[in-house]
C-alpha cells in the first residue's frame, strides 16, 4: 500500500530577501529573516524548500527565521498554534541519529475512554479469564494452571461453584457466536453466560455434557459477560480444559486473494503468476492495469490474461488508487481511468471481462489530512460518489484503513462508502490472530450492518519499523513552528537545536518511541501467514459479513 513521501529541505546558501506567506499573497510580518526561501508543494502535498532562482509552479515564498542549510526538513501545519496540547507529534522510520521525518501533527487532547476490548472468537479464553468461587457454604475450591481450571466441590444444598470473569472485557459485536466449553470430570454439574451483576439461575444455561450454547444477544450479557459453574449437591470434581467463543455455523474455508501490482506479472509470464496463485490457493488476484489517456494499454494482453486466470478458477480485479484521488484533481483522473477500463470492459468478450475493481485510496496519507482530516474525508466521499455516478460495469471493492469506523469524522465517509461498495477490504495488518480480529471487529460490523461482504487483509511483505517522536515546548530545541501571516505554519526539523528567533515557537525531544514492523508484517515467513490463516479462518467465521482473506506481499 502506498507510504507518504518525505521531503527533506535544501541546503544552497541563498541571497538575503524578503519572505511571504507560504501558499498565500501576503507579505509576511517583519521579523528576523536570514534567507528567501520557497516553499514547493509537490503533487502528493509534500513540502520542500528551494532557492528562489528555482521558481516553479507550485512554489511561494515563505517566511523563515534560520539559515535555509540548518533545515534537515520542513512541513505545513495549519495553524501556528495548537487548540489543546502544546505538542508536537512526528512520525518517520529510523531512531535517533538516522530518523527520516515524514509527517507531523499537534497532539491531540486525550479522547473519551475507548470501548473495552473485546473477547476473540476461535481463541481459547481460559488463560484471559481471572477465576474464583462463590457460594456461602465455602464447599467449592478451584486449581488452575495456565490452561484449565479445576472445581471440586463437597456436598451441600446452597448454590457454589466458581465464577470465570473477563473483567472489563466484552463480546465482540454482531457476531453470530456459541460458547464451546470443553470439561472432564463427574457429572451434575452446570454452567451459564449471565450478566455481570446477575444470578447463575438468571443466566443461560448449558447442558450437563457442557458441549457448546448459543450466546444470545442480550445487550447486557454482550456488554460485560460472565461464565459460571455451579456445583451439584453431591461432592464432585470437573476440569474445565477449554472455553471459547466459536461461530454458530461451520463455515467453508475462507476465499482467498492476493495483490500482484507489478503489471509485468501478468503481461510477461503470465503462467508463472498462475502457477503461484495455484500455489497459494488463491481465488482471486488484484493486479494493476496500466491505462494510457482513454484506453487500456495492452488490451489484448490483459484480455488473454484475465481469460487464462478465469479458466484456472482465478477472478481477477483490477486495482486503482492514489490518495490524491480524494482531491478534485485526482478525482478528474481516477474518473479518466475508470472510463478507460469502463471502455475495457464493455468491449471484452465475456470470459475476458474483469471481475472487479479495487480502489485502494488511502486519503490520509495526504500531508493536509493531519491539517484538514474533514476536508479530506469530504473529497474522499465526493470522489467515491462520483465513482458510483459514473455506473462502472463492475463491482466496487473499497480497500479501508482497520480503523476508520471508530473514526470521530467517519460518518462523512461512511454513507458514500455504503453507497459504492459491493465488497469491503480492511487493512487489519497486525500478525497475532487476536490482534487482527480487534482490528477487523469494527468494520465487520459494520459490514455485517450495510449487507456487505468484508475481507481481511494481511500483510506479508517487507515493512520497516515506524517511529514515531514526541517534542515537547522549550527554551531550546530542533524543531520550530514558524507562523505565517494567515494563520497557518511552517514546521521545520534543524539539524541542531536553537533558540528561538523572532515569534517562531521551539520544541525539544521528550521521547521516542518505536512500532516494529514484525507486528505489523510476517516479513516473508509464509509458515507463520498460514498458520494465522487457519486461526484465523475459526474466529472470522463468527461474523456472517466475514468474506475472505487477502495477502498484501504474498506475491511480490
Amino acid at each position: 500500500m502506498p507510504r507518504p513521501r518525505f521531503v527533506e529541505a535544501g541546503r544552497r546558501a541563498l541571497l538575503p530577501g524578503v519572505l511571504a506567506l507560504l501558499m498565500g499573497p501576503a507579505l509576511a510580518e517583519a521579523r528576523p529573516v536570514f534567507r528567501s526561501v520557497l516553499a514547493c508543494t509537490a503533487a502528493d502535498g509534500g513540502l520542500t524548500l528551494v532557492e528562489t532562482g528555482r521558481m516553479a509552479p507550485g512554489c511561494r515564498p515563505v517566511a523563515l527565521p534560520v539559515p535555509l542549510e540548518s533545515v534537515r526538513w520542513t512541513t505545513r501545519l495549519d495553524r501556528s498554534e495548537p487548540v489543546t496540547r502544546d505538542r508536537i507529534v512526528v512520525g518517520g522510520t529510523g531512531t535517533g541519529a538516522t530518523f527520516a521525518p515524514a509527517s507531523a501533527r499537534f497532539e491531540p487532547a486525550p479522547g473519551p475512554p475507548g470501548r473495552p476490548a473485546p473477547l476473540m472468537p476461535g481463541l481459547g479464553l481460559i488463560p484471559q479469564l481471572a477465576a474464583r468461587t462463590f457460594g456461602t457454604e465455602e464447599r467449592a475450591v478451584l486449581t488452575r494452571t495456565d490452561e484449565a481450571v479445576t472445581l471440586a466441590c463437597r456436598a451441600g444444598t446452597r448454590p457454589s461453584g466458581l465464577i470465570l470473569d473477563p473483567g472489563e472485557r466484552r463480546m465482540p459485536d454482531v457476531a453470530d457466536l456459541r460458547l464451546h466449553w470443553a470439561a472432564a470430570g463427574d457429572v451434575g454439574f452446570a454452567a451459564a453466560i449471565v450478566a455481570r451483576g446477575g444470578s447463575a439461575e438468571s443466566g443461560t444455561r448449558i447442558a450437563g455434557d457442557f458441549t457448546a450454547t448459543d450466546v444470545p444477544g442480550e445487550a447486557a450479557l454482550r456488554a460485560a459477560p460472565l461464565f459460571v459453574v455451579t456445583c451439584p449437591e453431591v461432592a464432585g470434581t470437573i476440569t474445565l480444559n477449554d472455553l471459547r467463543l466459536v461461530g454458530r455455523a461451520v463455515a467453508p474455508p475462507p476465499a482467498r486473494s492476493a495483490w500482484a501490482w507489478r503489471p509485468s506479472r501478468w503481461r510477461d509470464g503470465p503462467q508463472l503468476l498462475l502457477d503461484e496463485a495455484r500455489a497459494h490457493r488463491l481465488e482471486r488476484l488484484f493486479v494493476t492495469v496500466e491505462v494510457a489517456e482513454d484506453h487500456v494499454t495492452e488490451a489484448a494482453g490483459l484480455a488473454a490474461f484475465v481469460a487464462a486466470a478465469h479458466r484456472a478458477g482465478i477472478a481477477v480485479v483490477a486495482v486503482e488508487g492514489d490518495p490524491g484521488m480524494a482531491l478534485a484533481n485526482g478525482r478528474a483522473v481516477a474518473l479518466a481511468r475508470l472510463a478507460a477500463l469502463s471502455a475495457y470492459q464493455h468491449a471484452a468478450a465475456p470470459e475476458a471481462r474483469l471481475d472487479g475493481l479495487q480502489y485502494d485510496i488511502e486519503p490520509y496519507l495526504l500531508p493536509a489530512f493531519a491539517a484538514e482530516p474533514e476536508a479530506v474525508f469530504r473529497g474522499w466521499a465526493e470522489t467515491l460518489d462520483a465513482l458510483t455516478a459514473a455506473k462502472p460495469p463492475f463491482p466496487l471493492d473499497l480497500v479501508l484503513p482497520f480503523w476508520l469506523a471508530d473514526n470521530p469524522s467517519a460518518h462523512l465517509v461512511m454513507p458514500a462508502i455504503a453507497r459504492a461498495a459491493a465488497r469491503l477490504t480492511v487493512m487489519a495488518y497486525r500478525t497475532n490472530a487476536a490482534e487482527v480480529m480487534r482490528a477487523a471487529e469494527p468494520l465487520l460490523a459494520w459490514g455485517a450492518a450495510a449487507s456487505l461482504p468484508v475481507q481481511v487483509a494481511l500483510e506479508a511483505g517487507p515493512l520497516g519499523d515506524e517511529t514515531t517522536r514526541l517534542y515537547a515546548r522549550a527554551a531550546s530545541g530542533p524543531l520550530w513552528i514558524v507562523p505565517q501571516a494567515e494563520g497557518d505554519a511552517l514546521l521545520v526539523l534543524l539539524h541542531q537545536p536553537r533558540a528561538a528567533a523572532g515569534d517562531a515557537r521551539v520544541y525539544a525531544l521528550e521521547r521516542e518511541s518505536v512500532f516494529a514492523g514484525a507486528r505489523v508484517s510476517f516479513l516473508g515467513d509464509h509458515a507463520r501467514v498460514e498458520a494465522t490463516a487457519v486461526e484465523l479462518a475459526a474466529g472470522l467465521s463468527a461474523w456472517q459479513s466475514f468474506g475472505g482473506l487477502a495477502f498484501h506481499g504474498l506475491i511480490d
